[in-house]
């Protein structure tokens, strides 16, 4: 099982010409628009982008205006081509934002002193609080806000490999304690943590293979030893991990678990789950379409 996390937040900004000669333009308003109008004029604009989409045809502009769209736009059968693609894009250099979030601010419940949960009926993969996305609820701690996410060196634990290339073998880590440059000691056997709990497993993150990660079920835990299934690739150099999953990792703010179901320190702010993996549905064997300067949030 590929372990991985995923961030998106891009800016798409394709140069384009387009000929309204050959196409219609159509124009898209939150917050005046109405679906019953016609669309054709800045005056009376769709209230929706996928009512755009479900009218226009090849060299069709939709000029879209500020404001931030909760939307999947499916493209059924609708093909633009070549010099006359079918154009999404913003009205005048206003910020459009394609937003694939869903909120998750009400019904929350206290799990625990300031840990609040809450039960969903989809699978999220993300955890936004305020607009900042929250890491899996992890130890050792780190953060996207402070880039020491990506520091294996300092914020993720290590194995004793590099020591004795013998000291263990494929499924068994043994954590090798040490302190890092904010002064924190990472050291598995002084944490306390019953990672092998029946049914509240702890999810090992595991760079043992080099440029290879993958996640796997702690199935078995003593003191700084922990034992897992297998990973391909194993290598006897520079193992290091973290570990997901459990409510104890919930130690500090910014901290999201996605496993209990929903948890996070941080209240009276927008909270946005991510579950989408498109905004643009395209249902078509040939399809020309472009999406300049818009913000697309999944």
């Amino acid at each position: 099982m590929n372990c991985s996390f995923h961030f998106k937040n891009i800016l798409y900004a394709i140069p384009f010409l387009v000929s309204t000669l050959l196409g219609e333009d159509y124009f898209v308003s939150k917050s005046y628009g109405n679906n019953n109008n016609d669309g054709k004029s800045i005056s009376s604009p769709f209230k929706t982008i996928a009512k755009a989409a479900s009218v226009m045809t090849a060299g069709d502009v939709c000029y879209i205006r500020e404001g931030t769209y909760h939307e999947t736009i499916t493209m059924n059968n609708k093909s633009g081509s070549q010099g006359s693609p079918i154009v999404f894009t913003r009205y005048n250099n206003e910020r459009v934002i394609m937003d694939g979030t869903l909120s998750v601010d009400t019904s929350w419940t206290v799990h625990s002193g300031n840990i609040y949960k809450k039960k969903l009926s989809f699978t999220p993969w993300q955890l936004f609080v305020g607009g900042q996305e929250q890491v899996m609820a992890r130890w050792p701690n780190a953060k996207f806000s402070d880039e020491s996410i990506w520091d294996n060196d300092n914020h993720w634990a290590k194995g004793t490999i590099d020591d004795d290339e013998n000291a263990y073998s494929n499924g068994t880590m043994i954590d090798d304690p040490y302190t890092n440059d904010q002064g924190e000691s990472i050291n598995l056997s002084s944490q306390g943590f019953d990672l092998d709990q029946s049914s509240k497993e702890a999810i090992a993150i595991l760079n043992t293979g080099s440029f290879r990660t993958w996640s796997r079920k702690v199935t078995s835990h003593s003191g700084g030893t922990f034992n897992y299934a297998n990973t391909p690739g194993w290598k006897t150099k520079h193992h290091y991990y973290y570990l997901e999953g459990r409510s104890e990792f919930l130690d500090s703010a910014g901290d999201g678990s996605l496993t209990l179901p929903i948890a996070c320190f941080i209240c009276g702010l927008k909270i946005m789950q991510t579950r989408k993996t498109w905004i643009f549905e395209v249902k078509s064997n040939h399809m020309r379409l472009t999406l300049p300067d818009l913000n697309i949030f999944i």
